[in-house]
């Protein structure tokens, strides 16, 4: 899992990000729309990311066990099954496009959902991805999440310069542009 995330990255360095979209389930849309004016907000589906040479990433969680973030296709979801929301005009989130990657961090965890199961052996539960624009690095989370934790899960994370609660408690696995 590990190396198909660091596979998928690295033609990403170095590259502008264009665009951004949460791609909800239809029942996590209402909330999302609530919520994502925030810097950090979680829901049940994908995130989209897209860059220079119309080189995109679509990034998920596996749907069976261990439940970590993992690239994903559209198509495993069933066609019409995701929304797909742009970021609100009036947050933060509008700024990162015209950012360039320069590094992404996957990071596990060793909270499982249930006692006794098999650790993560190193499973990535959430990417940091660091941006620059403008003179400024802006910090850029999505990770499988319960709440504001990232962990071995079926919900998804983003923050935007905010970490996640137990980022203290999280392995950093792998650095990609480093």
């Amino acid at each position: 899992m590990r190396e198909k995330l660091q596979r998928a990255y690295e033609p990403l360095i170095g590259r502008g990000l264009r665009g951004l979209a949460w791609m909800p389930l239809p029942s996590d849309t209402p909330d999302l729309v609530r919520d994502f004016r925030g810097s950090s907000f979680g829901f049940t589906g994908a995130v989209q990311l897209r860059f220079e040479r119309d080189l995109d990433i679509l990034l998920t969680w596996r749907s069976k066990t261990p439940m970590t973030l993992d690239v994903g296709e559209e198509e495993r979801w069933g066609p019409g099954t995701l929304d797909r929301i742009g970021p609100d005009i009036n947050s933060l989130w509008v700024d990162l496009p015209g950012a360039t990657l320069v590094e992404v961090d996957l990071f596990t965890c060793g909270e499982r959902w249930t006692d006794g199961l098999a650790p993560l052996d190193g499973a990535p539960v959430g990417a940091r991805h660091r941006l620059a624009k403008n003179g400024a690095m802006h910090s850029f989370w999505i990770g499988t999440a319960y709440g504001n934790n990232l962990r071995e899960a079926d919900d998804l994370w983003v923050g935007l310069n905010v970490d996640p609660e137990n980022v203290g408690d999280l392995e950093l696995v792998a650095s990609i542009g480093a």
